[in-house]
């Protein structure tokens, strides 16, 4: 979502809402929002849930709450970068 300074997200969502998606400043216990932002778009596949999502990215990095990971899926999902 983010490559050579251009942000994706903010540039669809807009700089304020897309800096207030919890998910992307998180700090994790072996990873910060970045990671978890990047890996949980990963982590979609049409058959995982959210909290299968953020379980996923619990066993990765730490824990993580799972409307951090909901609310930064339905930005994705508002974008149009995924569709449920």
């Amino acid at each position: 979502m983010t490559v050579f300074g251009y942000d994706y997200l903010v540039d669809h969502l807009g700089k304020e809402r897309a800096e207030a998606l919890e998910l992307r400043s998180y700090q994790g216990a072996r990873g910060e929002g970045e990671d978890y932002a990047l890996e949980a778009l990963n982590f979609v596949d049409g058959r995982r849930t959210v909290q299968a999502i953020r379980d996923a990215l619990t066993v990765e990095f730490g824990p993580v709450p799972t409307g951090h990971v909901a609310s930064y899926l339905r930005a994705l999902e508002e974008i149009g970068v995924l569709r449920q």
